[in-house]
């Protein structure tokens, strides 16, 4: 067996592979925390994007009320909620929320009665993140 100048073999190869592996391990790991739920508020329902899906697929809300999106993917994916279908004329014409990233929230107001679908722009062909809709009532 070939011998090593440091004590207690600190200084072989495998050892100082295995350490740096565990540290690589570590933070991957720690870039992947769950980010926490937005507090609950009055007025506002909200919508996870988690599992590269919108959880709730479809709300029905009143007029004036918000919807807070939150990305709440355990690893960095990022989204986004944009209203209408891709390729529509008008998609991003109600709102657009621009790139969310993980634990970041975009909230809209609604403001008139109507069904509103929206999708996620990086991943338009995904089912679950196109095709949402968000049902306002009248008071």
């Amino acid at each position: 067996m070939q011998s090593y100048p440091c004590s207690k073999n600190w200084c072989h190869p495998m050892r100082g592979a295995m350490r740096v592996g565990v540290v690589a391990v570590w933070f991957a790991l720690a870039g992947c925390a769950q980010p926490a739920t937005p507090t609950p508020q009055q007025g506002v329902t909200d919508v996870s994007l988690k599992g590269i899906a919108f959880v709730q697929k479809e709300i029905t809300i009143r007029v004036g009320e918000s919807v807070r999106w939150t990305n709440m993917e355990g690893v960095p994916i990022s989204h986004t909620t944009t209203s209408g279908n891709p390729g529509d004329a008008d998609s991003g014409s109600k709102w657009a929320s621009g790139t969310l990233r993980q634990g970041e929230s975009f909230t809209h107001r609604f403001d008139e009665v109507g069904d509103f679908v929206y999708y996620c722009e990086f991943h338009p062909s995904v089912p679950a993140m196109r095709d949402a809709r968000v049902i306002v009532i009248a008071q």
